[in-house]
């Protein structure tokens, strides 16, 4: 900021809400009030420039002459589209002081975290900001136009899935999430303007000119970009069939509406919840192995046999089996129960081509578990624990990102890394982990390594894709958990459940569907919206957790997912990622309060959920 253009030490200009809604309740004003006088505390930016980003790193604030000067407004520029989506809140603070002697170049525009983030008109993303330890900006873009102005973001809590240096976007389109990285108070974006790439200038006139504070809904571009082209085939269901409750989604600030008439789930045969069973895990056992003769062959149950098999109990209850599956074709999987109807839900989706991977609760009768799939599948079945008198069971926490090597430095081919259970967030009884595991730009097609430290390796192989991302359980030791990519590429893991001795058991049931976005055509979205379990026969009075299985159906941006007790904020880090116009099937284990829980998204994305085991 030019010594023209910064405000004294002397001056007292009284700060000026400049967006409210009408109809916003006293406490949300009073909390949005209370959240822009908690600004005054921030000490302002100082980006952090990706390695991908050219140039050197320009900081957004400059220090104090010693001079009295005034003010100067700036030019208005033109915006296509407001930075934030509502509801929100602004000021104009530009010029106030800052420590350090610096003075604020922007606009802080204070929304809850999460809400998207928007281009504000068409151009490039020429800088990424990172959010490091000492870094002011925290996570941010610079988004340049034809004729070399820039806008500056700070702040993001996350980066919009796609996005990378050198992206062109279109005004409108979502390019980041509301958050307090860096040195931030409170939730918020630090927005400024460079006409024509010089210095900032005021830019608090033009984000008045297209005020949308009060706008939940989304913009045209973002809808456009995210769902407007046909979306993939649904998933087929097998021929059996249950009722799909229905919901009604209305896009407020609040969470969604949703109406619910949920059939009972049917008691699993022969089983019943008991809440001193606990889950041991074991050294994996193949009990199906992917070969012609072997291969799952359209809506037939292929009776797996699993009982005393290399050295599994003769008469388990249940397991937990990891799942891996190609095919030629589109397939749905399901695991269930040999002597119960095939349910109508989805285990793994497999697309043609790729290998799919996923993991099942399944319920053992007469010493076996069955598959059914919707098409031909080279499917292999792998038991990794097995339900017992003692053992550990499952806790659910909130998403949270372990490693992103995006954010550090890309993993080269062969790299070994060492999560630790404090990393992982795990305790030294913990047996293992459910963790949603993304690769991002592999050099080539390769396979990531998964091990307990020093332990039998895991391998989840990849396509030279721009991503992969599945979920499963993972066996930890008190080293943790290791990873190694044969080839480069970068690494997202984002850890959802710890498996100790401390936490609530976890019982199967019969799969069953409570939610799915395509009877009423309307997409997940940033809304979130709750999902009842209603009730499920063979599950205790109150539900405290369930696994559910959750199918994407991509658009054509892709989505990330995340889910979450309704009564608490959203997690930062998303369950679940499916890329552009794919399918993919992810396990999670989530808290339940009230009954349910929520989901939303970052893009519009049509969403199944079946509820699979409760605890």
């Amino acid at each position: 900021m030019t010594n023209q253009s910064r405000r004294s030490h002397q001056q007292v200009r009284a700060p000026i809400v400049v967006v409210r809604r009408r109809r916003l309740r006293v406490g949300l004003v009073c909390s949005l009030l209370a959240m822009v006088s908690s600004l005054a505390v921030v000490t302002g930016v100082g980006p952090s420039v990706d390695a991908g980003a050219a140039g050197p790193t320009t900081p957004t604030t400059a220090k104090k002459s010693n001079k009295t000067t005034t003010t100067i407004a700036g030019p208005t520029i033109a915006l296509a589209q407001f930075p934030v989506q509502g509801l929100c809140g602004f000021v104009d603070s530009y010029g106030a002081n800052r420590s350090g002697g610096r003075s604020h170049e922007g606009v802080d525009i204070i929304a809850k975290k999460g809400l998207n983030i928007y281009a504000v008109n068409d151009g490039t993303l020429t800088k990424r900001y990172v959010d490091r330890v000492g870094q002011l900006a925290g996570n941010g873009w610079r988004l340049t136009t034809a004729d070399g102005t820039y806008y500056f973001y700070a702040h993001m809590s996350a980066f919009a899935d796609g996005l990378s240096v050198g992206s062109t976007v279109v005004a409108g389109q979502i390019i980041g999430y509301i958050g307090a990285t860096g040195n931030a108070g409170t939730p918020h974006l630090h927005f400024e303007i460079h006409p024509q790439g010089g210095r900032p200038v005021n830019p608090t006139q033009s984000v008045i000119a297209v005020n949308g504070c009060k706008v939940t809904d989304w913009p045209a571009a973002a809808i456009a970009l995210a769902s407007t082209t046909t979306l993939a085939a649904p998933v087929p269901l097998t021929a059996a069939t249950t009722t799909v409750p229905a919901t009604t989604t209305t896009t407020t600030s609040t969470t969604t509406s949703t109406t619910t008439t949920a059939p009972s789930a049917p008691a699993v045969p022969g089983l019943s919840y008991d809440p001193a069973l606990r889950w041991h895990f074991i050294t994996p056992v193949a009990v199906l192995t992917a070969s012609s003769a072997s291969a799952l062959q359209p809506n037939v149950a292929k009776k797996i046999k699993v009982a005393g098999v290399n050295g599994l109990s003769k008469t388990p209850a249940a397991v937990v089996v990891r799942i891996s599956a190609t095919s030629k074709q589109s397939a749905s999987i399901v695991v269930h129960p040999c002597d119960a109807p095939v349910p109508a839900a989805t285990s793994l989706t497999v697309e043609a081509g790729p290998m799919a991977i996923g993991y099942a609760t399944v319920a053992v009768t007469e010493g076996q578990i069955c598959a059914t799939s919707t098409g031909t599948a080279q499917a292999r079945v792998t038991v990794v624990a097995q339900l017992e008198s003692a053992g550990v069971g499952a806790l659910p926490v909130a998403t949270h990102r372990v490693i992103d090597t995006r954010t550090t430095k890309r993993l080269a081919a062969n790299q070994l890394v060492t999560l630790t259970p404090e990393m992982l967030g795990a305790s030294a009884d913990s047996q293992a982990l459910t963790a949603t595991f993304t690769v991002i730009d592999p050099a080539s097609a390769g396979t990531l390594l998964i091990t307990p430290c020093g332990g039998s390796e895991v391998k989840a192989p990849f396509v030279a894709s721009r991503m992969t991302s599945f979920s499963m359980v993972v066996r930890m030791n008190s080293t943790g958990l290791c990873l190694k990519p044969t080839v480069a590429t970068n690494v997202l893991v984002d850890v959802t459940t710890v498996w100790r001795q401390d936490a609530p058991g976890l019982f199967p049931i019969t799969a069953i569907r409570r939610f799915d976005s395509r009877t009423s055509n309307v997409p997940l979205g940033a809304t979130p919206t709750p999902v009842v379990l209603g009730p499920l026969a063979g599950a205790p009075a109150n539900v405290t957790a369930a696994q559910v299985s959750l199918t994407l159906i991509g658009g054509a941006n892709g989505a990330s997912v995340f889910m979450w007790p309704c009564a608490q904020p959203r997690p930062e880090g998303s369950i679940a990622v499916v890329t552009p116009n794919r399918q993919a099937t992810f396990s999670i284990v989530t808290n339940i309060a009230d009954g349910g829980f929520c989901l939303a998204s970052n893009a519009p994305v049509h969403v199944l959920a079946d509820i699979v085991a409760v605890g």
